[in-house]
Parts: structure tokens; C-alpha cells; sequence
């Protein structure tokens, strides 16, 4: 309350003071302003997690390009006894500038 009182300026009385859905107190531990709202993070916290499936694999864009990498594994029983090969497929995927994430899944 002191901290809102003498440095963020809300309202004490008010837990989300830019009404966000973030707590002012966890906004300030996180070193956001609990003056401004900060719905983009969540927003953009919300599409990675649908995108956290089963199969699924995100991929961010870093200059330009995504780049994929699979590493082949292999086993003669299907259990523990993988091995790793020397087998590594790659592809890169070129982005415009507008898209920040790929995603690539196995269906």
C-alpha cells in the first residue's frame, strides 16, 4: 500500500487499478506499471499456451528467418535404448516482416 501510496500513485483500495487482470502488486513485481495496462502480455502469453500442444513446436523468427531443426534419434525396441544418429534435418523458412512465429506439428 506505501508503494502505491508514494510511488505508482493507485488507488491501495483498488487490486487492478489499470484493469488489466493483472494485480497491481504482481504487476510491480514483475517490473510492469500498474498504471498502464498490460493486456498484450497477456494476450500474447494466451496464444503460446493453445500453441503448447501435444505435437506442437513453436518457433520464433530471428532476422528474417525461422529455422528448424529435427534431430533423428533411433532405438531397435522402442524403449529406453535411444541413441542419438548423425541425422539432423533442417529447413529454414524465410519470414516477412509482419510474422514473429512458426509452428510446426506432426499430425
Amino acid at each position: 500500500d506505501g508503494y502505491e501510496v508514494t510511488t505508482s500513485n493507485t488507488d491501495p483500495n483498488d487490486s487492478d487499478s489499470d484493469g488489466d487482470g493483472f494485480n497491481d502488486d504482481e504487476e510491480v513485481d514483475l517490473g510492469l506499471d500498474p498504471n498502464t495496462s498490460n493486456l498484450n502480455i497477456i494476450n500474447t502469453v494466451r496464444s503460446k499456451m493453445k500453441d503448447l500442444r501435444v505435437g506442437s513446436q513453436t518457433f520464433d523468427v530471428s532476422n528474417g528467418t525461422a529455422t528448424i531443426r529435427m534431430y533423428v534419434d533411433e532405438s531397435s525396441d522402442l524403449t529406453s535404448s535411444w541413441t542419438n544418429t548423425q541425422h539432423v534435418l533442417e529447413v529454414d523458412i524465410p519470414a516477412d516482416q509482419d510474422t514473429m512465429f512458426y509452428r510446426f506439428r506432426m499430425d
